[in-house]
């Protein structure tokens, strides 16, 4: 009839919307799942910090991609190191591993907490984290340095069930100038 010559009519009108039905519920789909990703890294970010501020070794270790973790800064150690920095030329050699497993404690994340500001009076809540956290790529979120569209400081990967942190910002965490106090007297 005159609906199939007008290009549809009736039948393509409730096609489209029912397309345009199903777009929206995959996006919205999607935005949940976005949701509950951010809020279940935002729940082991939590146990992360937690375990910083306990200095609980083993609560730490779960939440820690070590080898991922310590590639990411010998790398920054590296690009330091090009830059003249002695410090980083030792934490960047092989002599320098025992340095690096050093920094990658509870202790030494809970003595950055300390100097990035005053002492939290409470571990932030999941649902308060999650409002900090911005994708950083595939399965990965991170805490940004001064607000949303800051520059990373730590990064969490989803592995298994478990978000683990594989990447910080040695300047976010208050490791800026490596180089010894004294260095420049020789």
């Amino acid at each position: 009839g005159t609906a199939e010559r007008n290009g549809g009519g009736v039948g393509s009108v409730e096609s489209r919307m029912r397309a345009i039905a199903m777009l929206a519920a995959v996006a919205g789909l999607a935005a949940c799942e976005q949701v509950d990703a951010r809020l279940d890294a935002a729940e082991d970010v939590r146990a992360f910090v937690e375990a910083v501020r306990a200095k609980d070794a083993g609560g730490f270790n779960r939440h820690v991609d070590r080898s991922a973790l310590k590639a990411d800064v010998r790398r920054q150690l590296q690009a330091r190191a090009e830059d003249g920095d002695p410090a980083a030329l030792l934490l960047g050699s092989r002599q320098g591993e025992r340095l690096l497993d050093g920094l990658i404690t509870p202790e030494s994340f809970n003595f950055a907490l300390e100097r990035a500001g005053p002492a939290l009076a409470r571990t932030p809540s999941a649902p308060e984290i999650a409002a900090l956290l911005k994708p950083a790529g595939a399965d990965r979120f991170c805490l940004p340095e001064g607000g949303l569209e800051g520059p990373c400081a730590a990064t969490f990967a989803r592995q298994g069930d478990t978000w683990r942190l594989v990447s910080v910002s040695l300047s976010g965490l208050g490791v800026s100038g490596l180089a010894f106090p004294d260095s420049a007297a020789g």
